[in-house]
């Protein structure tokens, strides 16, 4: 019950490329939609885990149990031990929220190009995979994936799209891309 070789998402991402081919390879338990969160180790995704994160479905919102030093980086927050709705509010926090409840509800991997301002006032274009895991009970309740920034691109910040957060995405700038972790 994995993914077909045949089945592709296009990203820009070489680390979420190398996240996602892992991924594929991970077996997927009778019962569940996704493979276990024991399946998560520090050396199953060595070369990226600077750019990986983990987060938890909780009744409280998304937990994020890791959250890679890179990300830190890039984001200019740290979220690791945090829930998602501690840094983002309004339309930022319901479309990150929108495509990690659509990983788990829907076992797909979800793949989205976000545009997301930076404090020098310049926009990064960032890379996010998102790939569900099940807990002990078969329930996805875990997604992780990678958070890369791609390309050397950034876009003049314009105050009539901007709130003052160090952090800001862009949902109507998005591309978002998904596809069943099974048949």
């Amino acid at each position: 019950m994995a993914l077909k070789d045949n089945d592709t998402l296009r990203m820009e991402s070489p680390l979420g490329r190398r996240f996602l081919e892992t991924y594929r390879t991970l077996p997927v338990e009778p019962g569940a939609s996704a493979p276990g969160k024991t399946l998560i180790t520090p050396e199953r995704f060595f070369d990226c885990l600077n750019h990986v994160f983990i987060a938890e479905r909780r009744p409280e919102g998304f937990h994020f149990r890791l959250f890679g030093t890179q990300i830190t980086q890039i984001a200019g927050i740290e979220m690791q031990g945090r829930y998602l709705q501690e840094a983002l509010d309004g339309d930022d926090f319901a479309h990150i929220s929108k495509l990690l409840t659509l990983c788990t509800d829907t076992s797909s991997i979800v793949v989205s190009t976000e545009r997301m301002k930076k404090p020098e006032r310049r926009f990064a274009v960032v890379e996010i995979l998102r790939c569900p895991f099940a807990n002990d009970a078969g329930q996805n309740m875990f997604v992780a994936g990678t958070f890369e920034r791609i390309g050397g691109t950034v876009e003049p910040y314009d105050r009539k799209v901007m709130s003052a957060r160090s952090v800001r995405y862009h949902p109507d700038q998005s591309v978002v891309r998904s596809l069943p972790v099974a048949e």
